[in-house]
């Protein structure tokens, strides 16, 4: 079973269930944090499969992605905003 992490920003979050995804974990944070690979799977309570990294408009939120053991995607709705997010991406 594929299980999906999806931090930031929810967005379409909930419909992924609707396409089979079973275990879905939403972390819609509003504070100022840094989230590294040990903070992601206590979040999530489990090791996702799959982690979205989704916009929420500001600097980098989740570190270390390059040496994550998942796929992971960001999500970005604001590249043409913030300088940043295509580097980071």
């Amino acid at each position: 079973m594929q299980r999906l992490l999806w931090i930031g920003s929810p967005f379409f979050c909930q419909a992924l269930r609707s396409c089979g995804w079973q275990d879905v974990a939403l972390h819609n944070f509003e504070d100022a944090r840094v989230f590294c690979w040990e903070d992601l799977v206590r979040l999530a309570g489990f090791t996702p499969d799959v982690l979205v990294v989704a916009d929420k408009s500001r600097p980098p939120f989740v570190l270390g992605v390059e040496n994550f053991p998942c796929l992971t995607v960001f999500y970005s709705v604001d590249s043409h905003i913030h300088s940043w997010q295509p580097l980071y991406a």
